[in-house]
């Protein structure tokens, strides 16, 4: 059973890369095995791209831009610390949006497995909308379900997040989304040398224990960008 978070991760200045970075290790380091256990589910719905069979690409990758935004959305719960049910409630409020954004921000982030010119369109494309998935959680008007509207002013106030630093949240999102896939990519021959079975149980426990990285990561950018936007730095 999945234990949500106690306490809050506060931001209350605007962070440099290796803050931020310094952050969310402290931050997965503080709740590791509820972050694992929410890259488990990245980790599984991914095995439909890495098989590369018995589905279609499109089908494969759609599946994982949902779990993206859902992980996503789980991630952001116990980063702020919320309760089960308070978490509960905000993610079914959220629901439309999610499979919206699960389109518009997780499935475009996974197309950067592909090529790495595809790799630095997704970077660039997630430092810009990613933000919209905290937004629908944490902005909404008293437990207001998120309607297609809700939606769009999600990411154009991502947009407005963005521009804020966009360099900065460029760099952040590149440096998450690289090392995390460089790490897997050698992880993966590496544990697995007993066959097929082998690879993809290492490439369930890498995805496992390293996609947690990008959602904290994404969190703690969505909340330094707040604060760099209410200072208008």
């Amino acid at each position: 059973m999945m234990v949500m978070g106690k306490t809050k991760l506060v931001v209350d200045r605007p962070l440099g890369i290796g803050e931020v970075l310094a952050m969310l290790f402290r931050e997965y380091g503080r709740r590791p095995l509820t972050y694992i256990a929410i890259g488990s589910v990245e980790a599984f719905a991914g095995l439909s791209t890495y098989l590369k069979g018995g589905m279609p690409t499109i089908a494969a990758f759609a599946i994982v831009g949902g779990a993206f935004a859902l992980c996503f959305a789980l991630t952001v719960a116990v980063v702020n610390g919320w309760s089960r049910a308070d978490a509960v409630k905000r993610i079914k409020n959220s629901a439309f949006g999610l499979i919206g954004l699960a389109l518009v921000v997780g499935f475009p982030a996974t197309l950067g497995r592909i090529d790495p010119i595809l790799m630095l369109v997704a970077i660039v494309w997630l430092a810009a909308t990613a933000f919209a998935i905290p937004i629908v959680l944490c902005e909404q008007r008293d437990g207001e379900p998120v309607t297609l509207r809700g939606m769009l002013v999600a990411l154009k106030r991502s947009l407005s997040l963005a521009q804020v630093a966009f360099l900065h949240s460029i760099l952040v999102v590149a440096v998450l989304y690289v090392v995390t896939i460089l790490i897997t990519s050698l992880l993966v021959p590496a544990l697995g040398s007993f066959g097929d079975q082998g690879k993809l149980t290492a490439f369930v426990i890498a995805r496992s224990v390293l996609v947690p990285i990008v959602f904290i990561g994404l969190t703690v950018l969505y909340m330094d960008q707040n604060q760099r936007k209410l200072g208008n730095i």
